[in-house]
């Protein structure tokens, strides 16, 4: 049986692989290093009670890119502004609490690096 389970978690590393993400905390392809990440829009507004979903890309060490929405960590600087989901189905949707200004902030950890990209949300009245 423990063999068996070897062969499957082998098989599942190799199609992963073969679709370039690699495998263990390697992402972008073939143990290429997480260089940066952008959030998506940039320095959007919102009107309070409104929601705004964010996309995070990251940009690797190889010129690859890739989307790490829902694998990124996801928060607000001043939740008294506005929250985001951090996680679940829709981890990058924010929400407008408050007038004012807040970063939505994407975090990604690759090995003991963590490497995180932001953007500027602006809530109207």
């Amino acid at each position: 049986m423990l063999q068996w389970k070897k062969l499957a978690s082998f098989l599942a590393c190799f199609l992963v692989t073969a679709f370039g993400l690699g495998c263990g905390n390697s992402y972008g392809g073939g143990g290429n290093t997480l260089q940066n990440i952008t959030v998506t829009p940039s320095a959007p507004s919102i009107a309070v009670g409104a929601t705004q979903l964010f996309t995070a890309t990251g940009y690797f060490s190889n010129g690859s890119n890739q989307d790490l929405t829902h694998q990124s960590t996801w928060t607000s600087t001043n939740t008294m502004v506005a929250t985001v989901a951090g996680n679940g189905t829709e981890p990058s949707l924010a929400t407008g609490v408050a007038t004012g200004t807040t970063m939505i902030q994407a975090s990604f950890a690759q090995g003991s690096t963590t490497v995180q990209g932001s953007t500027k949300l602006t809530v109207t009245p």
